[in-house]
């Protein structure tokens, strides 16, 4: 729905491939699409002063954590009031 065509899965077999697959993606986002990077925070809401409280220098790191964490959560309420 945001208009990136990505596998997050492949070669995915534990949470650290996951959150570095993010990372990857995150980083081509930021460099060459960031219009694509805006759309993607707000589809998956996080608002992007929440990034401001991040470190410049695990940039992508926190940020694949903090994406996993709220899509984690959004899937929990589904369930729980879906």
């Amino acid at each position: 729905m945001s208009g990136i065509n990505a596998d997050l899965l492949q070669d995915v077999s534990r949470e650290e491939d996951l959150i570095r697959r993010l990372m990857e993606i995150i980083e081509n986002l930021l460099m060459y699409k960031p219009g694509l990077f805006h759309n993607l925070l707000y589809r998956i809401d996080i608002k992007e002063e929440n990034l401001q409280i991040l470190g410049r220098e695990n940039l992508q790191w926190e940020l694949a954590k903090m994406i996993i964490k709220r899509e984690i959560i959004k899937v929990y309420y589904r369930k729980k009031f879906g």
